[in-house]
């Protein structure tokens, strides 16, 4: 098993495509400068269907205030590209004891490749695996793509409001630990 540039990540092999980097505890220099790297390659679209509105995220008070880690509280799960840059990144912050609210985003050029559904499958045996109930996110009622892939997953609709839906799925389900058509 490899390791994440961070001595408290480590990297785990679970998903359908390949390892992701967990790291649980606040982001160290490096890891900080892959985000950076990372946003840098996203387009205004990706930060508007991830985050409904536009950011700056260039700027390191916008991004970590986006990004950043509470230990014990979030983690956020990323999987490289073939150059161990990030391709994806998944962000999880816990909302109770019981549930946690996730936020995907996937880099432009790489997008259709089954990335996000493989952060998202992983992020959901861990949560199980994390004593938690239930995962929740809000998407844009614009966004196909991730509304296809949280239906595709198993999450159900919570809410529906006038610019987006509110999803969940209870970690227990075995909806998606079904293997993908």
């Amino acid at each position: 098993m490899s390791r994440c540039p961070n001595p408290v990540g480590v990297m785990i092999e679970f998903g359908m495509l390949e390892n992701h980097c967990v790291i649980t505890q606040p982001l160290n220099h490096a890891e900080w400068n892959l985000v950076r790297a990372f946003v840098r390659k996203l387009d205004r679209n990706d930060i508007w269907m991830r985050f409904g509105r536009p950011l700056d995220l260039q700027q390191d008070v916008i991004l970590k205030e986006f990004f950043d880690i509470r230990a014990g509280i979030g983690e956020i799960v990323w999987s490289p590209d073939e150059h161990g840059a990030i391709a994806g990144l998944l962000h999880r912050i816990r909302v109770s004891s019981s549930e946690a609210e996730i936020g995907l985003v996937v880099r432009s050029d790489l997008k259709r490749n089954g990335i996000g559904e493989s952060l998202v499958r992983g992020t959901l045996d861990r949560s199980a695996g994390c004593r938690l109930e239930t995962l929740s996110c809000f998407v844009l009622r614009e966004n196909a793509p991730t509304l296809a892939l949280a239906k595709k997953v198993g999450f159900s609709p919570r809410s529906i409001m006038a610019q987006s839906v509110e999803f969940e799925i209870q970690t227990a389900s075995e909806i998606h630990r079904a293997a993908p058509p």
